[in-house]
């Protein structure tokens, strides 16, 4: 910042200048000239009006950026906020503050500079409101003064507003809270001004049928709105509900609130109310009408008019003249999921007279969809899971609430707590134990936990360890034993509500079931009289309807009936009921159940529950460890990861040490990667590791991590052996963490940091931890983190002293500049034992040279220096090249690949390593080596005292004369392997030159890549003559070329010559029509030694694939892998296909996705597939659109098959009702497939579980959905 501002050139602004630069586009210069037009007074309002949102916009921008740009727009004192440069709260609000203060050019600048950086800075927020002012432009100025006088009322109406407003401010100006468990209060009131603390609403565009349950869905996404930058969300303000929406692009009349259940939709909409009965929002609206539809329940058939006289009789008289203008009102309806009614916004059936009578549902579709009072406004609520499952594209604009971020889960327990000191208490309490934490975003949440803690630290300190709760089954076991010591029932009588109303409430958890009426009670014999029942249900309505205090806890009661009216039978279908739902509804539940099962738990409730209590508790282990065993039967995927994560959330709610060891004794490393942990995850997962000594490897690879997650599993790190947290975005500050938790960690010999934003003062941290003798670590991933050259200062530190470390891994940094010194010096010491350094993508220049020769020259123990994609392309490449020959240069792999170097650079690598024994790999891709030069580097590699076996040119722009060259190589150097020559010009006849040279005695090559040279068919001549006597060669790369015509016959006639020894050729993508099978039938035919054959991407399709197949089968050819995918096939191609493998024994692998071979014909590859002489283990058909009928033929194909292991069938349409045929062929004991992959079919959630409980059953049998 000082930088910019203290800069003595201001971009070429000079006081006295206009706001507006030349250097200004259009756009600017419109928006500049829109702004003047406002009048100050105008100005001001509009700024004021957006305040709320610019404070936001400037506490998560550039404010570098900002005050340089305000700076060159000539607004003066901008050098006053560089002391709140760190302090981006103080700094957004003194700056507003002063804008507002200035004069009007400083409000102008202000906008002007926001608009230019929303071009440079992404922010969601900033487009939304430079969108509005634009479009609105001097309406908006209209609609801040209507929302704060309101309209012009007739003396009549306006004496019945007054009472209206009176009505409404009776029944919302107070908070209604329950009363507290252990307390003889009833309902409490508090004002909103000493209660409510501002919810968090963003804005959303869609909604989905969520995978898990509500609430822990709505958990996960609340910590990646905080992960998130906060510039890609939209604030919405409740002052600000029907502003203009940039997603529909226009003021809304339509918008529909969404919320998981006790987040405070209700509440948002009483204070909605409130604030306008009091002038403080939205006077637009002459009349407000507030419905809640669980009241509306109990009404049936009735007229718009009716419903509102209901609620409002003191309107009838002027109640005509009231809905006479449609666009003063605002009707709001409170909690969609609970309504009774159809509300079906797609019908047809719509209503537009207030005074005919319809179904209640109706009424509000019609104001919905303007039919009825067109013009009028409505405001909605909803639980998500109901909004996924209708249509609300009538509604124009959607928000969600998120509930509370961390400030506000704070300022909530202030509230909460008159005394400030058990406050703070209170909330710390619940900040070390996340699983208390994780759901403190909802407010009922925040209530539950405060009326327990409240109760706690009011005991004694000895009472008060015991009644504090450390797992969300203890919090609510202590929420409810408290209720229950409140009342002087005998215990016997309180078991018996628990047992009625717990299978109400598991009937309603396992239904999606929150509202219960009388009948419900009847059905599960609930005493309403009880007084015990208020305790834990809300009435509301007439008829009157209940719900639990929180969808918790019901949840909680659904769970603890089990232990309070023991059935093994009813245990046991609840059990594998939950565990079946696939949108996550019995989740909660399981925890529950899984919670009570420890003792220490069940004792708090204690004379409440059974004698068979802990018979249930066994037979919850019992099921969890079954469920765990059928779990590690599946294959890692990410979902399959998030169950697995899911089953440590059980396990961590037993609190039972033994069981976890035993469940997950076989676990030696656990994979987690790419799976989004939460804080709360992390300390499930710290408690697993923590538990379990034998986990010896962790893999958190882009696991979106953070700083706080990662403070929850330090403590437990220091038995892994090999720990993955690459890709995690973790500051530099997170070195502190990862110093804490591996400072005593013997074992650790692998530490993967790469990919995160390690660069800072804190790496240092982790550099004292490298350097202690106690530290053991062999590997070090730093890649990828942004570190400066600075950081080698840090490096240097943590490596100069440490003989452990063997790998260290600095790609993709920015490490040049002269403190690169500092490392190569710590390198060269003689107590650094490093073997492999990776310098690659560093933008070290040439000069770097000088610095990493010392490190050759000095470290005996470095063998692989990788320089990949730098700047090393000069004279000093000479200095890195002179300690290689020397005896105590130890280095054998050397990669400079993408580095831009000359032709003439082959001068400098000669001098290296014309007399280097020890150098086994040069790896050169992608320079610019073409040129004469190339023979010096070429002499070099044939010295006799050369020992390199893999040498990399490929993508070098060589030539075909390059051949000469290069054959002299071949020609005399006994030790090259591999010979990599990809991506260059080599077609040509001096390409012959090459190929003589390898036919030679002494030529010892193994592996010749030759892909994507261009080569036309008659390089085949050149190329058979180089392969008809080379024994030495096994791997023939020809990959991307133009061999298609009739001189495949000679490569082929060559390939076929009992004196070749090529094990793998490469043809894919070669342009090859259907009539090179005959070619290619000739070459394979009579081929022992030929294993892998790859025509991927050709056009083999047509009627000589047969000559191909029959070719296949002869007992003479002895390939194991034939690809042809992407080749075109059509399913009739499946006869030919079955004559090959039928009776093919050698045959193992055969890729066949990406053709088209849907069709009845594919029942001849299926029944060839079940024969017993063939011997296919992998069988690959991703990708061929094959429908569910096609189920039927593919299970006659694997229904007997034992030698059948791998079966690819992603990427097809098999979802429907002979999926079952698969499924039940795959059950057969005579079926041998080990790998099954089913990923993008369209399976409905049903089938994928059917699969994984088909995998289940079938331990051997790994299905990845």
């Amino acid at each position: 910042m000082r930088e910019c501002i203290d800069d003595g050139v201001l971009l070429g602004i000079f006081p006295g200048s206009e706001i507006i630069s030349p250097s200004d586009d259009d756009g600017t210069r419109q928006f500049y000239q829109q702004l003047c037009q406002y009048e100050d007074h105008a100005l001001r309002m509009i700024c004021e009006y957006f305040q709320d949102d610019l404070l936001h916009i400037v506490e998560n921008m550039n404010t570098n950026s900002l005050l340089c740009e305000l700076k060159s727009r000539n607004i003066p004192d901008i050098e006053k906020y560089n002391s709140l440069e760190n302090d981006k709260k103080s700094l957004a609000r003194v700056l507003l503050q002063d804008t507002l203060l200035s004069r009007r050019e400083a409000v102008i600048g202000l906008w002007v500079s926001l608009h230019v950086l929303q071009g440079r800075h992404y922010s969601l927020p900033l487009r939304a409101v430079l969108e509005e002012l634009r479009h609105t432009g001097n309406k908006l100025v209209e609609q801040i003064l209507q929302d704060e006088h309101g309209h012009q009322l007739p003396p009549e109406l306006k004496d019945v507003q007054n009472c209206h407003r009176k009505h409404l401010y009776e029944k919302t100006e107070n908070l209604l809270e329950n009363k507290p468990p252990g307390s003889n209060l009833g309902e409490e009131r508090f004002p909103f001004s000493t209660r409510y603390v501002n919810l968090i609403i963003v804005s959303t565009d869609h909604f989905r049928e969520r995978s898990e349950n509500e609430l822990i869905e709505t958990g996960v996404k609340h910590e990646e709105y905080l992960m998130k930058k906060q510039n890609e969300l939209q604030r919405i303000y409740s002052n600000k509900m029907f502003r203009w929406c940039h997603r529909s692009r226009l003021v809304p009349h339509m918008v529909m609130v969404s919320g998981v259940p006790g987040v405070g939709k209700t509440t948002l909409m009483q204070k909605f109310v409130c604030d306008w009965v009091k002038g403080v929002l939205y006077q637009r609206f002459s009349f407000v009408f507030f419905f809640k539809f669980r009241e509306l329940n109990r009404l049936d058939k009735v007229s718009l008019e009716t419903m509102i006289l209901h609620q409002y009789p003191y309107l009838q008289e002027q109640l005509d003249n009231i809905l006479q203008d449609p666009e003063k009102l605002l009707f709001i309806f409170d909690g969609l999921d609970e309504t009774v009614h159809k509300v079906d916004f797609t019908s047809r059936h719509l209503c537009s007279n207030p005074k005919q009578p319809e179904h209640c549902g109706q009424i509000v579709v019609s104001l919905v969809r303007k039919s009825l009072l067109n013009g009028c406004s409505v405001l909605m609520t909803s639980r998500p899971t109901k909004l996924a499952s209708i249509n609300c594209g009538d509604f124009q604009k959607i928000v969600e609430i998120t509930g509370f971020f961390p400030e506000e889960r704070r300022m909530y327990f202030e509230n909460f707590f008159p005394n400030q000191e058990v406050s703070e208490k209170a909330f710390n309490y619940v900040k070390q134990h996340d699983t208390l934490y994780t759901f403190c975003y909802l407010p009922s949440y925040c209530w539950i936990i405060c009326t327990v803690l409240s109760k706690s630290f009011q005991l004694t300190s000895s009472d008060q360890v015991s009644l504090l709760p450390k797992t969300v089954t203890q919090l609510f076991a202590i929420f409810v034993a408290n209720i229950l010591s409140n009342h002087s029932l005998h215990k016997s009588d309180a078991q018996k509500i628990l047992q009625s109303i717990g299978r109400m409430a598991e009937h309603g958890v396992m239904n999606h079931m929150i509202i219960f009426d009388e009948q419900d009670l009847h059905s599960f014999n609930v005493d309403n009289k009880s007084k015990l029942l208020s305790s834990f249900l809300m009435e509301s309505g007439e008829p009157v309807t209940y719900s639990f205090l929180h969808l918790t806890v019901q949840e909680f009661f659904s769970a603890l009936v089990h232990y309070t009216d023991y059935s093994p039978e009813k245990l046991q279908k609840s059990l594998e009921e939950a565990k079946s739902y696939s949108d996550g509804r019995g989740e909660i539940f399981l925890r529950f159940l899984c919670g009570l099962s420890d003792g220490s738990t069940r004792s708090i409730l204690a004379g409440y529950l059974e004698k068979q209590a802990a018979q249930a508790s066994i037979d919850v282990i019992t099921w969890l460890t079954n469920f765990i065993l059928e779990e590690q039967s599946l294959v890692e995927s990410e979902d399959q990861k998030r169950r697995l994560l899911r089953t440590f959330f059980y396990l961590y709610e037993t609190r039972n040490k033994a069981l976890v060891r035993e469940s997950l004794k076989s676990h030696t490393s656990l994979d987690l990667s790419d799976v989004h942990m939460k804080a709360l995850d992390c300390a499930v997962l710290a408690f697993i590791l923590g538990t379990c000594t034998n986990i010896e490897e962790l893999n958190l690879h882009g696991c979106s991590l953070q700083t706080e997650g990662l403070e929850r599993l330090a403590p437990a790190l220091h038995n892994l052996q090999n720990l993955s947290l690459g890709d995690n975005d973790l500051p530099d500050t997170s070195c502190i963490q990862l110093a804490s938790g591996i400072r005593n960690n013997r074992s650790l010999k692998k530490l993967d940091l790469s990919g995160n934003r390690l660069s800072g003062p804190h790496l240092s941290d982790l550099m004292e931890v490298l350097s202690s003798p106690d530290c053991g670590i062999e590997e070090l991933h730093l890649g990828g983190n942004d570190l400066p050259g600075t950081s080698c200062i840090q490096l240097a530190s943590g490596i100069r002293n440490n003989r452990s470390l063997k790998i260290l891994d600095l790609y993709s940094n920015r490490l040049s500049g002269p403190h690169l010194s500092d490392l190569m010096e710590a390198l060269s010491s003689p107590d650094c034992g490093i073997e492999e350094l990776h310098l690659g993508g560093n933008d070290l220049p040439d000069t770097s040279c000088i610095q990493l020769a010392s490190v050759i020259r000095n470290n005996r123990s470095l063998k692989i220096l990788d320089l990949t994609g730098n700047r090393q392309s000069d004279l000093h490449l000479s200095d890195l090249m002179e300690p290689l020959p020397s005896p105590d240069c130890g280095i054998e792999e050397l990669d400079l690949g993408y580095n831009d170097l000359p032709g003439t650079s082959c001068i400098q690598f000669a001098s290296g390593i014309r007399n280097n024994r020890s150098l086994k790999r040069l790896d050169l891709y992608s320079n610019r080596l073409s040129g004469p030069h190339l023979r010096d580097l070429m002499e070099a590699l044939s010295s006799p005292e050369c020992g390199i076996e893999e040498l990399y040119l490929g993508n070098n722009h060589l030539p075909d004369t390059s051949c000469i060259q290069l054959a002299s190589v071949i020609r005399n150097n006994r030790s090259l392997k591999k010979v990599d020559l990809c991506s260059n010009r080599l077609s040509g006849p001096h390409l012959s030159d090459l190929m003589e040279a390898l036919s030679s005695p002494d030529c010892g090559i193994e592996e010749l890549f030759l892909g994507d040279n261009d080569l036309p068919d008659t390089s085949c001549i050149q190329l058979a003559s180089g392969i008809r006597n080379n024994r030495s060669l096994k791997i023939l790369d020809l990959y991307n070329n133009r061999l298609f015509g009739p001189h495949l016959s000679d490569l082929m006639q060559a390939l076929s010559s009992p004196d070749c020894g090529i094990e793998e050729l490469y043809l894919g993508n070669n342009h090859l029509p259907g009539t090179s099978c005959i070619q290619l039938a000739s070459g394979i035919r009579n081929n022992r030694s030929l294993k892998i054959l790859d025509l991927y991407n050709n056009r083999l399709s047509g009627p000589h694939l047969r000559d191909l197949m029959e070719a296949l089968s002869s007992p003479d050819c002895g390939i194991e892998e034939l690809h042809l995918d992407s080749n075109d096939l059509p399913d009739t191609s499946c006869i030919q296909l079955a004559s090959g493998i039928r009776n093919n024994r050698s045959l193992k692998k055969l890729l066949l996705s990406g053709n088209r071979l849907s069709g009845p014909y594919l029942s001849d590859l299926m029944e060839a597939l079940s024969s017993p002489d063939c011997g296919i283990e992998e069988l690959r058909l991703g990708g061929n659109d094959l429908p569910d009928t096609s189920c039927i033929q593919l299970a006659s194909g694997i229904r007997n098959n034992w030698s059948l292991k791998k079966l690819d069938l992603s990427g097809n349409s098999l979802s429907g009702p002979h999926l079952s045929d698969l499924m039940e062929a795959l059950s057969s004991p005579d079926c041998g497939i080990e790998e099954l992959r089913m990923s993008r079919n369209g399976l409905s959630k049903e089938e994928e579980e059917a699969l994984r409980n088909l995998g289940r059953h079938k331990p051997n049998l790994k299905i990845i959905c």
